[in-house]
């Protein structure tokens, strides 16, 4: 009902009441002879399904560089 009256009913709609997932705990490494293992457990995902991660490595000149070669998530 508005200020004109009653009309209608609205067509019913669905929403995700959800939140950012939270951040990861801080990942672990092991060095494997000329490669690093980088390992972490999921965080909570608040309802929403976390679908990918971004890993950065540090450099040693102290910039971070996105790695896509290496990860490809299924270890």
């Amino acid at each position: 009902m508005n200020a004109f009256g009653y009309s209608v009913d609205s067509a019913e709609t669905e929403i995700l009441a959800a939140q950012m997932p939270a951040t990861p705990v801080a990942p672990t490494t092991t060095f494997l002879r000329d490669t690093v293992r980088i390992d972490w457990t999921a965080p909570d995902d608040l309802g929403s399904p976390i679908t990918a991660y971004n890993v950065y490595i540090k450099q040693q000149d102290g910039t971070y560089s996105l790695e896509l070669n290496n990860c490809d998530g299924t270890l």
